[in-house]
């Protein structure tokens, strides 16, 4: 499983990471497919649940992102251990330790110093001997380039614990306005703006995502009553049989294309994922 790009900073793990993420902390489960952007204080207000799991702001976050300064570094023979912080609270990020990393992982592993801000990635877990505390099991660290990722990040943080707590605005943003697709995907990332072409591709995905739906509500509304009703067996339902679907009873066509990045969406934020291909998905 490749990197997914979040904005410029936030990444998907991959397999090499998450083996060596399970064996420190359980396996993922195949619900959490989004990467939720926290801020360090949420995360030592989460919700624990068993081994595994937790929760931020009501919702399973079991992969979360997070800006931070290193301000302490513990080496051991298998992994590394880094107290980071963002001016919300402090936490230990466990980066297990690939015997057969490359010389590129080593060189960037050697820029997390105390003093340096970095991406972190990874799953929140009970500290090891202390149950009570939480800790970081992390995929990917990058160190920060550009610092007004910290301050996007934050940004992206409210947002994200507004949208979970007080749920989705019925109304679009302004027409030319920076947005946020969903919580753990931003629509501009750092360094990119709208002659980038990212934020009028997230500003289509808002539009589709919240667009009125007329008589059967919005499209976004439909799409979860296809899941609902269209359900059944491993491989899930087809995006062809939703889009059929939404245009049977909403009367009128509806692309293809709007209901992808519906779809699309509901995987960010950890409400469904692909099955067999790219165009079968599941409910969670």
């Amino acid at each position: 499983m490749s990197y997914g790009n979040y904005g410029d900073g936030g990444f998907m793990a991959d397999s090499s990471s998450q083996q060596n993420a399970d064996a420190g902390g359980g396996k993922k489960r195949s619900g959490e497919r989004g990467m939720l952007p926290v801020t360090i204080k949420q995360i030592i207000a989460a919700q624990q649940e068993g081994e595994e799991g937790c929760k931020v702001d009501g919702r399973e976050a079991n992969q979360v992102t997070f800006v931070g300064q290193i301000v302490n570094v513990k080496d051991s023979s298998v992994t590394q251990a880094y107290e980071v912080e963002d001016s919300t609270g402090r936490v230990e990020v466990l980066m297990w330790i690939d015997n057969d990393e490359s010389e590129e992982q080593v060189q960037k592993r050697s820029q997390w110093v105390p003093g340096a801000y970095v991406r972190v990635v990874g799953s929140v877990r009970p500290k090891q001997n202390e149950p009570n505390v939480k800790s970081v099991n992390a995929f990917h660290i990058r160190k920060v380039e550009d610092f007004n990722e910290i301050t996007y990040h934050l940004l992206d943080s409210v947002h994200a614990h507004l949208y979970n707590t007080q749920g989705p605005k019925d109304s679009l943003p302004p027409a030319g306005s920076s947005n946020f697709a969903s919580p753990g995907k931003p629509s501009v990332g750092p360094g990119q703006g709208p002659a980038g072409g990212a934020a009028a591709g997230a500003g289509a995905a808002v539009a589709a995502f919240s667009a009125p739906g007329g008589a059967g509500g919005s499209l976004q509304d439909m799409v979860v009553k296809a899941f609902e009703e269209l359900m059944g067996g491993d491989s899930g339902v087809a995006v062809a049989d939703i889009t059929g679907y939404c245009c049977k009873n909403m009367g009128r066509d509806i692309p293809k294309s709007a209901v992808m990045k519906i779809v699309e969406q509901m995987c960010i934020d950890g409400m469904c994922y692909s099955t067999i291909d790219e165009e079968h998905y599941s409910k969670i």
